[in-house]
């Protein structure tokens, strides 16, 4: 940097995407959003049926040692 004169300008790629471009990317982002949802959503209802299903498991087994 000490040999460094004058102006530095960092040269930035300039965008000029277009409405339809950005109408686009933006469905896009909602549909990866959506996809995601879904998919923890499915994961949540398997997990509670897991849930469920060793609750009854645990719930005969206790009762037979009544």
């Amino acid at each position: 940097d000490r040999d460094v004169t004058g102006v530095q300008t960092c040269a930035l790629p300039i965008s000029e995407r277009g409405e339809d471009e950005i109408s686009q990317l933006k469905k896009k982002g909602r549909d990866a959003v959506k996809y995601v949802q879904d998919a923890v959503d499915q994961g949540e209802r398997k997990f509670n049926r897991a849930v469920k299903t060793s609750r009854d498991v645990l719930n005969n087994v206790a009762s037979k040692l009544e």
